[in-house]
C-alpha cells in the first residue's frame, strides 16, 4: 500500500491544512494523486489510505511523498512529511545512527562501517527530502566522528578521520544547495583537514574539485578552475572517474568564459577518464565518487553547450538525458531542466524558456535547492529583452517569490 506505521502517531496537521486551504476533500486529493501516479504507470493511494496519513495512523513511503509534493507544488517538510523523516528508508538509516550512538562509545572498524552506511542512506535521502531536512542529521554525527577519532589510535583512527571527512564533504554539499556559502566554505575546509590528518591523499583532491563546484555555484569561474587544476595536479593519488570529474569542473568553467577550445579539451580528457573508471568496472572508485557517472557527465556536457551558446546541440543533448532520468531524483532533475531552460533561452525561445524554467523552479523548490533558484537567475537574465511576453512575466515573478518566501 506504500505507506508504513507512525510509531508517534502524531496528526499530520500541515499536510491537512494545505489540503484544507484548497478547499479540497479526501476523494478531491485521492482522485488527483492517482492521475499523477497513473502518469508514472503506478497506482495512486485510496481515501482511506490518505486519510491514515493525515491522522498520523500511517505514513507514506517516498513514491508517495514525491506525489504529494508535485500535487502541493511544497517542499516535503512544507507538508509535515519531513519529522522523523518520514520514510522507510529513513527510519532504517535512524536505526543506523541509534546503534552507533547508544551505549558506551567504541572506537573501532565496526563503528566506521555503520557510519559509512548510514552515510550512503543520507545520500539517498538527500535527493528526496533536500538540504533542510539532512543538515539537522548530519552535523551531529561530524561531531560524533571528531569525538571518536580522539580517542582511536593508529589506522583505526585514520578510518574515523577519513570519515569524518567524507561527513563534512557532504555537509559541505548540503550547505552548497541551501545557498549558505560561508558555511560551505567551513565544512569543505574541515574537511580537508580530516583527509590530510588522515593520510588519504586522493579524497583531498577530490575535495578540491568540491571546492572547484561551489566556486562554479558563487559564479567564480577564475578560482574554480584554479581548484580544479589544483586536483588534478593530483593525479597520481586520483582514481580515474575522480580525476575526470575534476576535468569535466574545469571544462564548465572555459564553457562560462567562452572558450570553446578549452573547454572541448577538457571534456575530452573526462570522457576519456571515465571510460577508463568503465572498463575496469569501477572497481577501484571509492564511494564518494559515486555521482559521477557517463549520464552526469553528458548533462555536464549539454550544460557547457548551453554556456558556450550552442543552444540546438545543448538542447538535445540536455533532452535526452533528462528523458532517461529517474522521475524520482528531483533535485538533479531541477538542475538539469534549468540549464535545459537556459538552453532555450539562447536559441531565442522566450516562450519555451519560460515554460521550462517555471518546471525547474516548481522542482527546485520541491528539492529546497536555493543554489538552482540562484541558477534560474541566469535565465531570468538571458529572457529580459522578451520581459513583456505573459510566460516570461509569469516566470520572474514566480522567480522573485520563490526568494521572498520564508
Amino acid at each position: 500500500m506504500g505507506e508504513g506505521v507512525n510509531q508517534t502517531r502524531q496528526p499530520n496537521s500541515k499536510l491537512r491544512r494545505q489540503r484544507q486551504l484548497r478547499g479540497w476533500s479526501l476523494d478531491d486529493v485521492t482522485e488527483a494523486l492517482s492521475r499523477l501516479a497513473a502518469e508514472d504507470g503506478h497506482m495512486g493511494p485510496d481515501r482511506n489510505t490518505y486519510g491514515r496519513w493525515e491522522r498520523g495512523v500511517r505514513r507514506p513511503q517516498p513514491r508517495n511523498v514525491r506525489l504529494l509534493c508535485r500535487l502541493f507544488n511544497l517542499s516535503a517538510d512544507d507538508l509535515g512529511l519531513v519529522p522523523g523523516i518520514e520514510s522507510e528508508e529513513a527510519s532504517e538509516a535512524q536505526e543506523r545512527l541509534r546503534r552507533v550512538i547508544q551505549g558506551p562509545l567504541r572506537a573501532d572498524m565496526q563503528v566506521v562501517g555503520h557510519l559509512r552506511n548510514l552515510l550512503s542512506d543520507w545520500r539517498v535521502l538527500d535527493d528526496l527530502l533536500g538540504p533542510r531536512a539532512m543538515l539537522p542529521l548530519t552535523l551531529p554525527v561530524c561531531q560524533l566522528l571528531d569525538e571518536l577519532s580522539q580517542d582511536a589510535q593508529g589506522t583505526v583512527r585514520n578510518a574515523f578521520l577519513t570519515c569524518g571527512a567524507e561527513y563534512q564533504q557532504f555537509t559541505g554539499w548540503l550547505w552548497v544547495d541551501l545557498g549558505d556559502h560561508q558555511q560551505a566554505s567551513s565544512s569543505y575546509e574541515r574537511a580537508i583537514a580530516r583527509a590530510v590528518q588522515g593520510n588519504r591523499g586522493d579524497l583531498a583532491g577530490y575535495l578540491l574539485a568540491c571546492q572547484a563546484e561551489h566556486a562554479i555555484a558563487q559564479d567564480r569561474p577564475r578560482l574554480a578552475r584554479s581548484l580544479a587544476e589544483a586536483s588534478q595536479a593530483r593525479h597520481r593519488e586520483l582514481t580515474p572517474a575522480a580525476a575526470g570529474w575534476a576535468a569535466d569542473l574545469e571544462a564548465r568553467t572555459w564553457a562560462t568564459e567562452g572558450n570553446e577550445t578549452e573547454c572541448r579539451r577538457k571534456l575530452e580528457q573526462a570522457r576519456d577518464l571515465l571510460r577508463i573508471s568503465r572498463d575496469n568496472s569501477r572497481a577501484d572508485e571509492p564511494s564518494w565518487v559515486y555521482h559521477f557517472v557517463e549520464d552526469a557527465f553528458f548533462v555536464h556536457e549539454g550544460m557547457c553547450l548551453a554556456d558556450l551558446g550552442q543552444a540546438r546541440p545543448a538542447i538535445g543533448s540536455l533532452e535526452a538525458t533528462i528523458n532517461a532520468l529517474d522521475p524520482g531524483r528531483v533535485r538533479d532533475r531541477a538542475y538539469y531542466v534549468s540549464y535545459l531552460a537556459k538552453a532555450h533561452a539562447y536559441d531565442a525561445d522566450p516562450e519555451r524558456a519560460a515554460s521550462v524554467g517555471q518546471e525547474a523552479l516548481r522542482l527546485a523548490v520541491q528539492a529546497g535547492s536555493q543554489r538552482i533558484i540562484d541558477r534560474l537567475d541566469s535565465v531570468r537574465g538571458r529572457l529580459r529583452r522578451w520581459r513583456k511576453l505573459r510566460s516570461v512575466h509569469e516566470f520572474t515573478e514566480a522567480l522573485y517569490l520563490s526568494r521572498v518566501q520564508p
